[in-house]
């Protein structure tokens, strides 16, 4: 009897389990895509899961969009100082 994540909550379920005795899904160890990657310990989790079994990390699946703001601010601010001095459009040139 092998263990594996439940598809839907994550709890280690026998591969022969009928049900999920956390969540109740039927066939618990068969996957359809819902397996999911915590995004701090990098084990599987349910894809619903709200917290991380492994490692207790809240919301484990959300992505953080800080990095993707600051890394367009940095892209905005290089293009403009581009622009500014090396005589784009705004120079006021011929």
């Amino acid at each position: 009897m092998a263990l594996k994540p439940c598809r839907e909550c994550g709890k280690q379920v026998s591969t022969e389990a009928a049900t999920c005795p956390k969540c109740g899904v039927s066939s618990p160890a068969q996957y359809a895509g819902a397996l999911a990657e915590c995004r701090k310990c990098g084990k599987g989790i349910g894809s619903r899961e709200k917290q991380c079994p492994h490692c207790g990390r809240k919301d484990p699946t959300q992505v953080s969009n800080v990095g993707c703001a600051i890394q367009s601010i940095l892209i905005v601010a290089v293009v403009l100082l581009i622009v500014r001095y090396c005589g784009g459009p705004f120079s006021g040139g011929p």
